[in-house]
């Protein structure tokens, strides 16, 4: 069995933390929850800040030696997936052994991490109701994977003993560390995505990634007028020496783009060039700057001005050295 706690026990109750680790036994696992520090939904938090929030997990968990994180994440009413950026906030400062994420798939999350979604349950009925439901279609062969969040405020240990007594051989009850190195066995990590974009806002059907898809058929779109930005996190400090821009703009009109750049998190932003005049749809918008744009991790453009809503098709960014994305 898993019990998600909160890693700020070690400040505000060591004596509870104590217990719960005293009393633990062999089949049980203490796991950070909801979300990491504190009670929090990732995607309404801020993308510029969010990492402040997996910072401080991570260092919390390190020092509870907690390795495995439960993620609630609700957008509008709604169990929604993390985005990239988020998801990698996670995998970079918590490096968690795996995570629960309601509204998510079982998989290898950014390429590295498993991920599973959770069923809540309320009462026996309803968890055995919730196994029935999720087997249904299984073929009993292949691996499939089961996670039961049993609601402490209505259910008892005794409830999970019951509901575990009631599987039938096929099931196998394990705790979240071996249930998540079983999904790494059963699905083997991809590559992470070399990069992950993010953006201050995006119309459905039109997310940041988009942009640097290679596609120029296919557009980030805000869903808004100016200001607006989109931001490109190149994993690493690179050296930069062009960047080209793909338009998406109707009507034509006279516009303002801002290219920021930064090498840290935490560190300030630094204007390194503005495009502003006249442009249209489908138009490319390049710069060279006389020496490369050295150590950028973060690449932002922002559009302060422009008369239609912010989209841009590509971006494109060539490195010193001639790599290109």
């Amino acid at each position: 069995m898993n019990w998600t706690i909160s890693p700020a026990l070690l400040d505000a109750a060591p004596a509870i933390l104590r217990y719960y680790r005293e009393t633990a036994t062999p089949n049980d696992l203490l796991i950070a929850g909801a979300s990491g520090l504190g009670y929090v939904y990732p995607t309404p938090w801020p993308d510029d800040t969010f990492h402040l929030f997996t910072e401080l997990s991570g260092r919390y968990m390190d020092r509870a030696d907690l390795d495995i994180v439960c993620v609630f994440n609700i957008q509008n009413g709604q169990w929604v997936q993390m985005s990239q950026a988020e998801a990698q906030a996670y995998i970079d400062d918590v490096d968690p052994l795996g995570i629960m994420l309601s509204g998510s798939e079982v998989g290898i999350l950014g390429g590295t991490t498993p991920q599973s979604p959770g069923r809540s349950a309320v009462s026996v009925a309803d968890a055995e109701e919730g196994i029935a439901e999720l087997s249904a279609g299984w073929d009993h062969h292949s691996p499939l994977f089961l996670s039961i969040y049993m609601i402490a405020w209505d259910t008892t240990p005794s409830d999970v003993v019951e509901i575990a007594s009631s599987l039938g051989p096929d099931y196998v009850v394990v705790r979240a560390d071996r249930y998540f190195e079983l999904i790494r066995e059963a699905q083997p990590a991809e590559p992470a995505p070399a990069f992950a974009v993010t953006a201050s806002g995006s119309y459905e059907g039109s997310p940041p990634e988009l942009a640097v898809d290679g596609d120029p058929s296919t557009l980030w779109n805000a869903g808004a007028l100016a200001p607006q930005w989109i931001e490109i996190d190149l994993r690493t400090p690179r050296s930069i020496e062009r960047i080209s821009l793909l338009t998406a703009q109707s009507p034509k009109g006279e516009t303002v783009h801002g290219v920021l750049g930064k090498a840290g998190a935490g560190d300030p932003y630094l204007v390194l060039h503005v495009f502003s005049g006249v442009t249209t749809d489908g138009q490319w918008l390049h710069y060279s700057p006389p020496t490369p744009w050295g150590r950028v991790r973060f690449l932002r453009v922002e559009t302060t001005e422009s008369p239609s809503w912010v989209a841009w098709r590509e971006i494109e960014i060539r490195f010193e050295h001639g790599t290109e994305t």
